[in-house]
């Protein structure tokens, strides 16, 4: 059976890429979590098989060194390139996989709070309009940053660190929006019995001023016709 080594460069890319993937990986189960259908982006699907794809490449020219294809001069720069092509590719897939988890979790955290009113949601939860809604705000701009400056020559633990901080500190202010979903409803519930018994004191007091104007007006007009 054919043997294969790595020199120290090859194994700083190798061990690049899988420190990456399997972060990739746990965003992915993280997601289930928050998914229920459990969906996968297929941009982020088709960027891991992309990865695997040039990880193939590597380890063939590793194990047959004179299997066709490679018109690169050396065989060492054969393998470098392919796993230079599959970092970039798995730290694509952790960039699409972090936006696709930020974009559900604030649709999620808007669906959630669309149902109620502003006076309810403000009385519930009285620091989202004066401080959560503001800190999704940010993080939208900052993603916005991210994501139009994301291309092979960026790509870096650092970015993704910043990014995995803005998921994370979403996803504790869907988890405060869910906690109070309860609280949300039951106001909801006593803010629309209240208006609508309001409703029908103003609505039968003006029956009564109908009435009363009606019955005045019948008064004067008998007393003139008499004159």
């Amino acid at each position: 059976m054919s043997s294969i080594s790595f020199d120290s460069g090859e194994a700083e890319q190798i061990q690049e890429m899988l420190d990456v993937y399997f972060f990739v990986k746990e965003l992915l189960l993280y997601n289930e979590v928050i998914d229920p259908e459990g969906y996968t982006s297929p941009q982020i699907l088709n960027e891991l098989r992309n990865a695997y794809d040039h990880i193939n490449r590597a380890l063939r020219k590793k194990l047959n060194p004179d299997n066709p294809g490679s018109n690169i001069k050396t065989d060492d720069e054969y393998v470098s390139q392919n796993l230079d092509k599959a970092i970039g590719h798995v730290y694509r897939a952790c960039y699409d996989t972090l936006d696709w988890l930020s974009l559900n979790v604030r649709e999620e955290i808007q669906e959630s709070l669309a149902p109620y009113s502003h006076e309810t949601i403000n009385t519930v939860i009285p620091n989202y309009y004066s401080g959560l809604r503001k800190e999704i705000i940010n993080y939208e701009e900052k993603i916005s940053q991210l994501r139009a400056s994301k291309d092979i020559a960026s790509l870096d633990q650092n970015s993704l660190v910043e990014y995995t901080e803005i998921v994370k500190n979403l996803q504790s202010i869907r988890k405060q929006v869910n906690d109070s979903m309860e609280s949300l409803s039951e106001y909801e519930e006593k803010r629309n019995n209240e208006m609508l018994k309001m409703n029908r004191i103003i609505t039968t007091r003006d029956v009564g001023v109908a009435l009363f104007t009606l019955f005045l007006g019948a008064i004067i007009n008998y007393f003139f016709n008499i004159v």
